[in-house]
């Protein structure tokens, strides 16, 4: 099972230390080398002529879906997601298990070339941009079993692998597409210290040929796969299955449009209702067995004593199903409320509802990523080459069972000066400049040059020898390029070479190994981010404007984070310098201290 993060004293965060917990934004991602040769070997040996062709048409199959879930009018969908229990039909709705690989997008060879193609570096970005932020922010949080619904040719197990390269023991892949599965075995092959993998085609299946005590999954994943299904029903089916199978953290991601901001919003209002239901029916069963047991101790029907065998029978009858709950020890004799309910662990900083829901607003996230040789081939639509990167944007929720930690908010005790007090402080003598110093370096260096005495420095002078050090500079340069323009042949024309392509096409295994051991080798960060209600997350770009920042920032209006508000938070150089440092060089997607 995975590894808990244990209760940790109280932080006490520095200015440096800051700017490290918040990052979170990943810079441009090149793909691992292993990823590219093997979609690389793929498309090779599937000989496609009219691949391009199929990525168009690919695309314009995502658009159809979209459409048909913009269908959904508003209201039915709030009341759905509000309580799927409301009418007779739901309920009944609700028992049928749901078909999926009957709806929505069916993936044939055809696709599923087109997918690896065009599609699957870019889902592997955003994967493991979120999965990193995930590994940042639980830093004991270590996944012995996964499970990868919707897995497609598998980039999101790429994704897994690389994040935690030596935790994964078991991984249960969900996916209905029987090409999609050749395809992601293809991909695999020849790939060393992999996990022990099981394919299946629906949950159902899996729930049917894995035992019951295995079906509880330290982590589990979701990535562009809801949105493919256009019944608001069925999905939220899905996802309580999903849960269900969880046994720690969820992951949902989709693409960044505002209907893949709609879908991530209507899954993290309802896992969040749900489990807020059933932590008021445990309060209110714990609250009314102890008081029926303190009845029956006052009439003298039972002993005065919390460990009696009759109190253990109802605890067990009464929480059996409760104690899956992680923490709880089954040898336990005390009847300790359990922590009960689910937190949001990113980007929410709270659980309370989204406050960009009637701003016309969406909240979506960036991911630049270095596109690969078979991008670069198969997705120009007209001919003209694309440019060497694309921006992958996608909308993400990450649960995690139990009750969100009550930590101290990072900016509590510490003080900041502002622009004023730091100049006050600054001693005379560090704004003086030794002019002797200079006279003796440069009057000895120019004695064989030309021009006025330089035994006198003036500002005429400096210029004049300034002038020069630029001039000898530029002459130099000049000829360099010219030596460098002689040497290279004139009528051959070196391609725009990228990184990917220099490693991608280099046939020696060794590097490849070493690329893999040094993305596992790669160290935590020092300080990171914890999981209260003290660090708002930066919505959209920062804008810099002379010595003020601009940032939209979704933040926690209380300590708790229950609540949460979106707000527009100017930060300037005269008011607080070393915040307003640290707005300069935060990214979308950053975390902010408050």
């Amino acid at each position: 099972m995975a590894a808990l993060v244990p209760e940790t004293v109280k932080r006490v965060f520095t200015y440096e230390t800051l700017r490290s917990a918040a990052r979170q934004s990943q810079g441009c991602l090149v793909v691992p080398v292993r990823l590219r040769r093997a979609i690389k070997k793929y498309l090779r040996e599937q000989e496609e002529p009219f691949l391009r062709r199929k990525v168009l048409r690919l695309s314009s199959s995502f658009c159809e879906i979209k459409d048909v879930n913009l269908q959904l009018t508003t209201s039915t969908s709030k009341e759905l997601v509000e309580d799927p229990f409301k009418s007779l039909e739901g309920s009944k709705r609700w028992k049928i298990k749901s078909a999926y690989g009957d709806i929505g997008l069916k993936y044939l060879d055809d696709e599923t070339i087109a997918y690896v193609a065009s599609r699957m570096p870019a889902v592997y970005s955003a994967c493991y941009r979120v999965l990193k932020e995930v590994r940042r922010r639980l830093p004991g949080f270590s996944p012995a079993r996964v499970l990868d619904f919707g897995a497609g040719a598998g980039s999101a197990f790429w994704a897994l692998r690389d994040v935690w390269p030596d935790s994964l023991e078991r991984v249960n892949l969900v996916e209905p597409s029987q090409s999609m599965q050749r395809a992601g075995q293809s991909l695999i092959h020849g790939v060393k210290n992999l996990p022990l993998i099981h394919s299946f085609d629906s949950i159902q299946s899996l729930s049917k040929n894995v035992k019951k005590s295995e079906r509880e999954h330290d982590l589990v994943i979701a990535s562009y796969v809801l949105g493919e299904i256009p019944s608001l029903q069925d999905r939220i089916t899905i996802v309580r299955q999903l849960w269900d199978l969880t046994g720690d953290v969820l992951v949902l991601i989709e693409p960044g449009t505002p209907h893949g901001y709609r879908i991530i919003s209507q899954m993290r209002s309802h896992i969040l209702w749900m489990e807020k239901r059933v932590n008021v029916c445990y309060n209110l069963t714990y609250y009314l067995m102890n008081h029926l047991y303190m009845m029956l101790m006052i009439c003298g029907k039972v002993p005065w004593n919390k460990g009696s065998a009759l109190y253990q029978l109802i605890s067990k009858i009464i929480f059996q199903k409760f104690r899956k709950s992680k923490g709880l020890d089954q040898e336990s004799k005390d009847l300790v409320p359990l922590n009960a309910g689910a937190f949001v662990v990113a980007p929410c900083p709270h659980d309370g509802p989204c406050p960009l829901e009637k701003t016309g607003k969406y909240c979506h996230f960036v991911q630049r990523l270095e596109r690969t040789s078979s991008q670069r081939a198969y997705k120009r639509s007209k001919g003209d080459p694309l440019r060497g990167y694309e921006d992958e944007k996608f909308c993400y929720v990450v649960f995690r069972r139990g009750q969100r930690p009550q930590e101290p908010w990072p900016l509590d005790g510490m003080e900041f000066e502002n622009l004023k007090e730091r100049h006050a402080r600054r001693k005379p003598e560090d704004l003086e400049i030794d002019l002797g110093m200079s006279a003796s370096i440069v009057i000895p260096c120019c004695e064989v040059s030309c021009g006025p005495d330089f035994g006198e420095i003036t500002f005429y002078n400096m210029v004049f020898y300034y002038s020069l050090i630029i001039l000898f500079f530029g002459m130099w340069v000049e000829d360099l390029i010219k030596m460098q323009t002689v040497d290279a042949p004139s009528e051959v024309k070196d391609p725009v070479l990228y990184e990917s392509d220099i490693v991608e096409n280099d046939t020696d295994d060794e590097v490849i190994d070493n690329e893999e051991g040094r993305g596992g080798e790669e160290e935590d960060e020092p300080v990171w981010a914890d999981l209260g209600g003290g660090w708002g997350r930066i919505i959209f770009s920062p804008v810099r404007r002379g010595r003020q920042v601009a940032m939209d920032v979704c933040r926690s209006t209380k300590r708790d984070g229950s609540e949460g508000a979106f707000e527009h938070i100017v930060v300037t150089k005269s008011k607080n310098p070393t915040l307003h440092h640290q707005a300069r060089r935060s990214l979308w997607g950053d975390l902010w201290p408050f």
